[in-house]
C-alpha cells in the first residue's frame, strides 16, 4: 500500500516493540491521543491484531523503508470503521507522513474493504490531527465534552467522519489538480472488461435463460 512519501505494511514481530515504545503512556504520542492510562504489552498488540479487533499497520518511508509510525483501524459495524495514527518522533510530526498515510488507509478501506463511513476521534488540544481532519475533508459529527484528562484539566474530544461518497468526490477533485490522490484498483479495469466479454461470448452462443438475455442486453448497452 503505497502513498506519495510513505507506504503501509503489515507489522512483523520486531515492529510490535517499536509500536509499544511509541504508544507507551510516558511517550510523546500518548498525551495527544488521550491514551495515557493505557499500558498495553507487545502480546496485547499482537493479540488485538490477530483477533481482528484492531488491525495495525506500520508507516514506513517510501525512500528507504524506515519505520516512522503506526496506523490502526477497527470495524465498528458493517461498512463502518474507526481509524487512528501515530508518528513516533515529534521531530517528524510536521513532515506530512501521517497525512499521506491517512490517504493510503482511506483508499484501502473505501476502495478495497467496501467501507461506507470512516471515523476518527481527535483530542481538542491536538493541533496536528485537528488540522489534518479539517484540511482532509472530514466532517465534524460532534464534541464529547470533558472526555480526556490532561495537565490538571478535563478536555473535549471531537468526532470526525468521512462518507464513501465524500471520499470519491474529493479524490476526483484532487486528481484533476495533482497526483495527491490516486485510487489503485486491485484488478485492472481492462481485465474486468475482458472477463465480462468472455462470459458474454459464451452466453450469446448458449442463450440459456431470460436472465442471461438481460445480462447481454446490459453489456450491449455499455458498448453503445
Amino acid at each position: 500500500m503505497i502513498g506519495r512519501v510513505v507506504k503501509l505494511e503489515r507489522p512483523v514481530a520486531d515492529d510490535y516493540a517499536l509500536m509499544l515504545k511509541w504508544l507507551a503512556p510516558d511517550g510523546a504520542v500518548a498525551p495527544l491521543t488521550g491514551d495515557m492510562g493505557d499500558e498495553p504489552t507487545v502480546e496485547d498488540l499482537q493479540q488485538m491484531n490477530r483477533s481482528g479487533n484492531q488491525r495495525f499497520l506500520m508507516i514506513k518511508l517510501l525512500s528507504d523503508g524506515t519505520p516512522v509510525g503506526t496506523m490502526n483501524y477497527r470495524r465498528d459495524a458493517p461498512g463502518a470503521y474507526s481509524i487512528g495514527a501515530a508518528v513516533g518522533d515529534p521531530a517528524l510530526w510536521h513532515a506530512g507522513y501521517a497525512g499521506d498515510a491517512f490517504i493510503v488507509l482511506l483508499d484501502l478501506l473505501f476502495h478495497s474493504k467496501n467501507a461506507r463511513k470512516v471515523s476518527g476521534m481527535v483530542m481538542s488540544f491536538n493541533k496536528h490531527s485537528m488540522r489534518m481532519m479539517v484540511n482532509g475533508g472530514f466532517v465534524c459529527e460532534g464534541i464529547l465534552r470533558e472526555h480526556c484528562y490532561l495537565d490538571g484539566k478535563w478536555h473535549d474530544a471531537v468526532m470526525w467522519s468521512m462518507l464513501r461518497s465524500e471520499f470519491y468526490e474529493r479524490a476526483e477533485r484532487h486528481a484533476a489538480m495533482s497526483d495527491r490522490l490516486r485510487l489503485q484498483d486491485l484488478v485492472p479495469a481492462e481485465d474486468k472488461k475482458q472477463a465480462r466479454q468472455a462470459l458474454a461470448g459464451y452466453l450469446r452462443s448458449a442463450r440459456l435463460t431470460t436472465s442471461f438475455d438481460q445480462f447481454l442486453q446490459a453489456e450491449d448497452d455499455k458498448d453503445e
